[in-house]
């Protein structure tokens, strides 16, 4: 479909396909490198095209100026992300809101014409027919996405003012191959002093070095507090500026044509707005006050009369009468003064008001959250400052805050409504009328409401703030209307108004909130370049970041930051670099190298390759096959239901087990080995070891080293091996034997066996002294192997079956000359093997355990076997 402008508001319709390019050596392409796979663009147009990657950090209509001055251009191509209406191009989004700051440049570019590859930017007409009137010149945009036709996207530009003569900029393969799919992450919040109780931050460029900064409205101190940006996701100290009683909610817009940014806040017990003026530098003029009606809750701003300058509007709790809410418009003479307000009665308790154009008449609308009556109040704009009667549609209940979006593809904006359980998505129709509700989940109790495009996908998604759970939900647009199931991250304390901004020069939207405690909140979004279906090469940067190859055989270097690699499937190649890094190659045959720091692996193949180098970090590989650690990884984790096994290396490791029935083996170093869910058999190999059952019935070898074995839940077999070594049964039927050296024995709960075999004849340097510390002779029994204590007359299988085999003392001296074979000190708590019978001396026996709990020991305390 293409419109073709008659005059200022009526459009024509004929229908026209875009072709190549007539004269591509009057083409200009700008591009925005924050789109996706941006290089594929750059090298995909036609011959003689002049392309110009924009410098996120200044503004892009400055950038694009420049590049007209030095290339002469009939055909201008702009390449950029967009919503209805906005142009995201360098630091400054371009919208309706602020085109006619740009008008002394506009008025240079002297294109025949101008082709918008954003997303959706021709939902607004108004905003085209701005640009046509500034510029000159024909106007070709899309009402839907751009790119990718299997996500959605198309090429065609069917939004036309005027005659658009010379066609796509690129190449026709690179039209059909283009394509991006991204996943959405967040940093830990970092947390900015303002004043006291910040209820609303609005973002805007204040002191003019190219980064965004904030401003906020403090509730308890009357002020409104601006933290200038460093362009690093940091801000400057506070600097508070004085307004009316109470402000609650706060906006930004260029009201006395200067040029600089002014504020406005919406003051609740004072019942009036305050505008400030921005001089520019970061600082602000004395506010004045403008009255509107009780009790002002929220402010907005928009063009309603049709004279270019900026006006307010103001969602008020009461009416001047009392009997009902009102809405009050603010019309603005352009010299950042305003006429006296106009006041529209609708609704109860009104809450959050927005400016949208839901009809398609270029006059702006407004939408207002009716807190008690569970809807919003669509005002359809008449174009001269007056609104019509309000048009109710059903949200859910106790509605807060009401933000505005094309979430279809379709052209028409949308409303998006959070309410006491989620939030209300209604999608507009395109004539002031809006389809019924579809509620989302969000969290408990979403207080307030941001729209941004965090994943680059050309979806529009929502962010929603938690007080009761300090946290924000993301949810990711799917581009038809619905949304997917957020995701969560944390805040601080009571988060409450939420604002979208790009804040650290990585060309992805951040976020901030204001939060309890006099502070907000910045979390950077950490979403890593786009991945391709197709055999990637992605780079990230000196940031966190989440880098998806998605399908083919990508290499990914993850640089600097604490990343998360992903190279899903095919054979991939990840490579960390500096920082704590995870990397997961998916399916496939991966090669993944971590770098310097503590780096995560997932292994799912047995040829996937792990790479160390020594001193560079303490590293964990997740595996779900069987896995041995290779040289200079620490720790082993493994995972799935298979029954598989995990070895370690020479260094001092820490496995853990799964769920199934596993082997688990440390080698050399001082192990932590931990098993799982299932009756595992865990070997700690030479070294000092630790080594913890599960909750399934367990075989813990500790072997050579001093090691400490736990059984824990399940009927366990301890074995601790050479060395002095520590045994706890834990809950169950346990069954201890420390092997060589002096080891300290606990059973635990239920009825445990000692166990006292060397499967050699009795040593005392080989079988040392045992301390038993719970011995219950009510339940525990003691078990003598017959290959160490050779002397037993005593049948295997029972108990002291030769009755002279045991005997009970009270002095070690009486033991000597005992003639049993097995002697208690009950005195001491010692137990003494006595081969030489009789005869005075132990001979070549010895004391080989003590029980230090007092134990009442008897020959039924005991089995031979």
């Amino acid at each position: 479909m293409i419109f073709t402008r008659k005059d200022d508001t009526n459009f024509t319709t004929t229908v026209r396909e875009i072709t190549a390019p007539k004269k591509t050596k009057q083409t200009l392409v700008i591009i925005d490198r924050r789109v996706d796979n941006y290089q594929q663009l750059v090298s995909g147009t036609y011959p003689e095209t002049k392309v110009v990657v924009l410098d996120v950090r200044k503004d892009g209509i400055e950038q694009i100026t420049g590049a007209l001055s030095d290339e002469l251009a009939t055909s201008l191509h702009v390449v950029c992300h967009g919503a209805d209406g906005i142009l995201y191009l360098g630091k400054t989004p371009v919208s309706q809101e602020n085109i006619y700051q740009y008008r002394g440049l506009l008025q240079e570019w002297a294109v025949e014409e101008i082709l918008l590859y954003g997303c959706n930017v021709g939902g607004d007409r108004q905003f085209l027919n701005s640009l046509h009137e500034l510029t000159g010149a024909n106007i070709a945009a899309s009402a839907h996405r751009v790119g990718n036709i299997a996500k959605g996207g198309s090429w065609q530009l069917e939004i036309q003012i005027g005659q658009v003569n010379y066609g796509l900029a690129f190449l026709p393969e690179v039209i059909q191959e283009y394509s991006g799919v991204f996943a959405v992450s967040f940093s830990e919040p970092t947390n900015f002093a303002v004043g006291d109780n910040p209820l609303s931050i609005a973002v805007g460029e204040f002191n003019g070095d190219g980064n965004l900064d904030l401003a906020t409205a403090n509730g308890l101190s009357n002020d409104v507090s601006v933290l200038l940006g460093n362009g690093d996701g940091t801000f400057a100290a506070p600097t508070n500026f004085a307004v009316g009683d109470n402000p609650l909610s706060i906006a930004v817009g260029e009201f006395n044509g200067d040029g600089n940014l002014d504020l406005a806040t919406a003051n609740v017990l004072s019942d009036d707005v305050s505008v400030l003026l921005g001089n520019g530098d970061g600082s602000f003029a004395a506010p004045t006050n403008f009255a509107v009606g009780d009790n002002p809750l929220s402010i907005a701003v928009g063009e309603f009369n049709g004279d270019g300058n900026l006006d307010l509007a103001t969602a008020n709790y009461i009416s001047l009468s009392g009997s009902v809410s009102v809405i009050s418009v603010l019309l603005g003479n352009g010299d950042g003064s305003f006429a006296a307000p106009t006041n529209f009665e609708l609704g109860d308790e009104l809450r959050s008001i927005t400016v949208g154009e839901f009809n398609g008449d270029d006059n702006l609308d407004l939408a207002v959250a009716n807190y008690f009556f569970a809807d919003v109040s669509v005002l359809l704009g008449n174009g001269d400052g007056s609104f019509t009667a309000p048009t109710n549609f059903e949200v859910g209940d106790f509605p807060l805050s009401i933000a505005v979006g094309e979430f279809n593809g379709d052209g028409n904006l949308d409303l998006a409504v959070t309410n006491e359980f989620d939030v209300s998505v209604l999608l507009g129709n395109g004539d002031g009328s809006f389809a019924a509700r579809t509620n989302f989940e969000t969290g408990y109790d979403p207080t307030s409401i941001a729209v941004g495009e965090f994943n680059r996908d050309g979806n529009l998604d929502l962010a929603t703030t938690h007080g009761f759970s300090n946290d924000v939900s993301v949810l990711l647009g799917n581009g038809d209307g619905s949304f997917a199931n957020p995701t969560t991250f944390a805040t601080g304390g009571y988060p409450g108004s939420i604002a979208v901004g790009e804040f650290n020069g990585d060309d992805y939207l951040d976020l901030v909130m204001t939060n309890s405690h006099d502070v907000v909140s910045i979390l950077l979004n950490t979403t890593g370049p786009p991945g391709t279906p197709e055999d990637d090469n992605l780079s990230g940067t000196s940031r966190n970041e989440l880098i998806d190859g998605l399908a083919g055989n990508d290499t990914i270097d993850g640089a600097g930051g604490n990343d998360t690699l992903l190279g899903n499937t095919d054979n991939d190649s990840l490579i960390g670099g500096a920082g704590d890094d995870q990397l997961d190659g998916g399916s496939g045959i991966d090669m993944m190298i971590g770098g310097p720091g503590n780096d995560y692996y997932v292994v799912d193949n047995s040829e996937d390759t792990v790479t160390e180098l020594a001193d560079a970090g303490n590293d964990t590989v997740n595996s779900s096959i069987t896995y041995t650690l290779g040289d200079n990884l620490e720790n082993l984790n493994l995972t799935g239901n298979d029954a598989i096994n995990g070895t370690g290396n020479s260094l001092d490791n820490t496995i853990t087990d799964n769920i199934a029935n596993n082997r688990v083996n440390g080698n050399d170093g001082n192990d932590i080995l931990k098993a799982g869910g299932g009756d595992d058999t865990v070997n700690g190999g030479s070294g000092a070891d630790q080594i913890i059952g599960g909750r399934g019935n367990d075989l813990l070898r500790g072997n050579d080293g001093n090691d400490t074995l736990e059984g824990r839940p399940g009927f366990d077999i301890l074995l601790g091996g050479n060395g002095d070594d520590i045994l706890t049964g834990g809950i169950g039927r346990d069954r201890l034997n420390g092997g060589a050296g002096n080891d300290t024995l606990t059973g635990g709960a239920s009825i445990d066996r000692f166990i006292f075999n060397t499967n050699q004849e009795f040593e005392t340097p080989t079988i040392g002294i045992d301390t038993i510390t719970d011995f219950d002779v009510q339940r525990d029994l003691i078990l003598l192997d017959k290959k160490t204590f050779t002397a037993l007359e005593s049948d295997a299988g029972e108990g002291f079956s030769v009755e002279t085999d045991f005997a009970i003392v009270e002095s070690d001296d009486a033991v000597a000359t005992n003639g049993a074979f097995i002697v208690y000190n009950s005195a001491s708590g010692a137990l003494f093997y006595n081969p030489n019978g009789s005869e005075s001396g132990l001979g070549d026996g010895a004391q080989f355990a003590v029980l230090n709990n007092d134990a009442s020991l008897e020959a039924n305390n005991f089995q031979i076997r």
